[in-house]
Order: C-alpha cells, then structure tokens, then sequence
C-alpha cells in the first residue's frame, strides 16, 4: 500500500502547537481504509471509556490502560513498515495509535473529555474516512456543559494536532474510520 501526504494543504508549517490545527491531507485516504477494513476491522472492540460507550477501537501494539499507573496492553500486532508509514503520513513519532470505528447503522463519537494520563499533551488526529465535527475548548479549565470555542469540520485525510490536555470531543458520521497518535508521558 501507498498513502501520500499532500504537502499543498500544510497550513502551519511549525510544529509549535498551542491549540487546535489542521497541519495537512494525506492524500487517498481510501487506501488507508481498504486496510483497515481488510487487516483491523476483525480486531475492533467496544471503548472502554465512559465517554465512549458503544464505539469501536483497536490499539496498535500497546493499549495504555487508563488507570494510575498506565499499565501496558497487548494490542494489535503491527509491522515496523506499517508504523514507520503512519509516522510518516502524520510527519510525528509517536508512541501510541488509537484506531477509532463510529459504527455502520448509528454513529459513536466520543463526549467531552481530557486524555487519560498516559499521555503527554500534544496529540495528533487523522480522519480517514466520512465526517465529523470536532468539538475543542480553548479554556484549559472548561467544564463539561460548557460550550466549546472552537468546532471544525473533520474531512477525510485531514490531519490535526491539538492539546489533548484541554476538553475535546469528536460528533462522527456513520462508517467514520479515524486514528489518534500520542507520545508517552
């Protein structure tokens, strides 16, 4: 498989993150769903997140619980070739992948939230396939009820960096496949 990234759509070109941005497309992100359809789909299990109930996830490699102290998972085995691709289409290193399915008949997303401990506070996002709307709050103290400040429209192939420290959440149409990166803390 060949995925491309299309360089004409990186509108912030610093790696300086504060908030929430697009950085880029990847370009043909339908070859990234025919893979995950053919090689990941089997391997999709309900969230274990309260915020999450009902969506399908799989973790490459390592499942970072979401208790203190993280403890470390088995997840889906996954080739160096692979992962190095993903870093690659994303232009990050990461330790931590997160494949995300809202469902075929009723959409899953995720509900406000700040990411468990296990990770550090940058995170990337890559919307693989459909749409959904991408809820963020600026205020690093906002509550859930609270309204966000920002909401973008997430488009197939479209990759995001954002504080993952700050509330977030994702409003997904059906058959939305999506990845989330982090680094470890």
């Amino acid at each position: 498989l060949i995925w491309g990234r299309d360089e004409s759509f990186n509108l912030y070109p610093y790696r300086e993150i504060i908030m929430l941005r697009i950085t880029h497309s990847i370009e043909h992100p339908e070859l990234l769903a025919t893979w995950l359809e053919s090689r990941v789909r089997q391997a999709l299990t309900p969230d274990v997140s309260s915020y999450a109930r009902g969506r399908l996830r799989v973790w490459l490699r390592t499942e970072p619980t979401l208790t203190t102290p993280t403890r470390h998972l088995s997840g889906l085995p996954c080739s160096q070739r692979i992962w190095a691709r993903l870093e690659e289409l994303i232009d990050w290193h990461f330790d931590y992948c997160l494949i995300t399915y809202s469902g075929d008949i009723d959409a899953v997303g995720i509900a406000p939230h700040r990411d468990a401990s296990y990770a550090s506070s940058i995170a990337y996002g890559l919307n693989i396939t459909n749409t959904a709307r991408f809820s963020y709050w600026t205020d690093q103290h906002a509550k859930p009820g609270d309204l966000p400040n920002e909401i973008i429209k997430l488009e197939p192939g479209m990759v995001t960096t954002f504080d993952c420290k700050h509330l977030h959440a994702a409003d997904p149409t059906t058959q939305r496949w999506s990845m989330n990166f982090w680094r470890a803390k």
